[in-house]
């Protein structure tokens, strides 16, 4: 059945045959099985063949647009009118074939749809459309319009109408220099108002303008498409150091002499630590004489964030998780004349930096699933103050500004770095240090190096709608319950290589 539903069908089968056909439903793909004795099949196959069609199959059809009035207004005007007359109209929202007339608005397109059995029912309902649809001239509210928005902020509507509407004012300007000249006539102007409690334009136009106005409105005021954008920040940090030497200890008395004892050497130098693997010999006494010390350490760190913002086409969307670092940009202190004197105070300027993960898009949608973005992603972080200035903190920050093109659901890399920084030091006693083996006795020695690997991506999903801003949401709580199911506390990646622990999706791809 490719126009109705197959229980319709069946109801009627088994009124006209009773048992002399044996009629199965099949729900599934809304269809009928059949069997009895041929000549039985071939009837009911004929009677099918008059019953299956649409309820409104042989009707007539027309659309009315009206200028003045709404579709509600105009189809309830014709049903008051027609039914007065003597016409079986359908009520709104009910069809049928008991009903010779029907109607139905259809807001979104601004019209209304008339089904009748002849063309003659079609022209007189028509006739009565265009008596009605004609504005009301008397009263205050002569030339007086509304329409009500459905998709956007009036205010927003009506600034767009209104920048339109200057240029009509301009040309209307130069139309009423030419008249005063005997060159033309002016038309009067047009005005729109907003009415914020309802989000309703309410404008004045010439009737003949009306039409055009409505007609823009309509293709103006449609949903605003939306995009949620999604960006992964991945930053690996290892640091590798190292430290090897020797401290040295030595007493020489020297009372015998005529002087006093004293001890000579290199511990606490040469600044090797107590932490690592420590040595020490001993003398007789107990007294250190010679220490050794060797430490490494390999520490890494990975940085993982994927902020994902939802914004609205041309129009600019910021998410921040992060804290509000205080930061001290100046210090005064005064001393108090009374009432005493020795009293002093410290006076501080304290502005606050905002840390953390900060995303800000813009996102301009075009036809064909081609989006621009204008993005700055920033993650950043306080640490304490190394450089002497241990009032204030040490922000890293870790930040990107670019502007790009993508394809819908499609992932890029935005920007990326690798940084290796190596040092090698060595401190211990003059000249001794310096000598070919035995220097390495005398001396401490420093490894280090710093490598650090960042990429950022982005992924765009235009959303047309709200049905599908709500799918993309259901997938997101999906992925978040199975995250929530699988992961485990203080689970982290293993690879030591930052693309490792990135899963790109392909290109293309529609949902996250």
């Amino acid at each position: 059945m490719r126009a109705v539903r197959q229980n319709e069908v069946a109801q009627w089968l088994k009124t006209l045959f009773g048992s002399r056909v044996n009629i199965q439903e099949d729900i599934t793909r809304n269809a009928l099985l059949i069997n009895g004795t041929p000549d039985n099949v071939q009837a009911a196959l004929e009677a099918i063949r008059v019953l299956y069609q649409p309820l409104m199959n042989g009707r007539r059809s027309v659309a009315l647009t009206p200028s003045y009035l709404s579709v509600d207004d105009l189809a309830k005007r014709l049903i008051e009118v027609l039914t007065a007359q003597g016409y079986a109209v359908a009520p709104l929202g009910q069809a049928g074939v008991r009903y010779p007339i029907t109607l139905l608005p259809v807001a979104a397109v601004n019209s209304v749809f008339v089904f009748a059995v002849s063309d003659d029912v079609l022209k007189h309902v028509e006739n009565w459309a265009r008596t009605m649809d004609k504005p009301n001239e008397r009263g205050v509210g002569k030339n007086f319009f509304t329409y009500q928005v459905r998709h956007k902020d009036a205010s927003d509507l009506a600034k767009t109408l209104d920048q339109l509407l200057s240029g009509s004012r301009l040309r209307t300007g130069a139309s009423a220099t030419q008249a005063s000249t005997g060159g033309g006539s002016a038309s009067r102007l047009t005005s729109v108002v907003v009415d914020q409690s309802t989000n309703m334009l309410i404008f004045q136009a010439e009737p003949d303008e009306h039409s055009q106005i409505s007609a823009l409105l309509q293709t103006l005021d449609r949903p605003a498409k939306a995009a949620l954008i999604e960006v992964t920040v991945a930053e690996l940090s290892t640091i590798d150091s190292s430290q090897l030497g020797f401290e040295w200890l030595a007493t020489h008395d020297i009372s015998a002499s005529g002087g006093k004892g004293g001890t000579y050497g290199t511990k606490g130098g040469t600044g090797i630590g107590t932490s690592g693997f420590n040595f020490r010999v001993l003398d007789a006494a107990g007294g250190v004489r010679v220490a050794l010390n060797a430490l490494a350490s390999n520490n890494q760190a990975t940085i993982l964030s994927s902020p994902r913002v939802q914004a609205r086409n041309g129009e600019q969307a910021t998410i921040q998780v992060g804290q509000e670092v205080p930061i001290i940009t100046s210090q005064q202190t005064s001393t108090g004349a009374t009432p005493s004197p020795t009293q002093t105070g410290v006076l501080q300027t304290v502005q606050y930096r905002s840390t953390g993960v900060i995303l800000k898009v813009k996102p301009v949608i075009h036809s064909g699933d081609q989006i621009d973005l204008e993005v700055d992603q920033e993650v950043s972080a306080a640490a304490s103050t190394n450089t002497g200035v241990n009032i204030s903190p040490t922000f890293s920050t870790r930040k990107l500004s670019t502007k790009l093109t993508l394809r819908n659901g499609a992932t890029v890399m935005m920007g990326g770095l690798i940084s290796n920084d190596s040092s090698q030091g060595s401190a211990g006693v003059p000249f001794l240090k310096d000598l070919p083996l035995i220097g390495n006795l005398f001396s401490t020695r420093t490894v280090g190096g710093n490598r650090r690997e960042l990429v950022i991506l982005i992924t765009p999903y235009i959303l047309n709608d709200s049905s599908e801003a709500e799918a993309m949401t259901e997938a997101f709580r999906k992925q978040l319950g199975s995250w929530a199911d699988t992961a485990k506390p203080g689970d982290a990646p293993q690879n030591s290589r930052l693309l490792d622990l990135i899963a790109l999706p392909p290109a293309g791809k529609s949902g996250p």
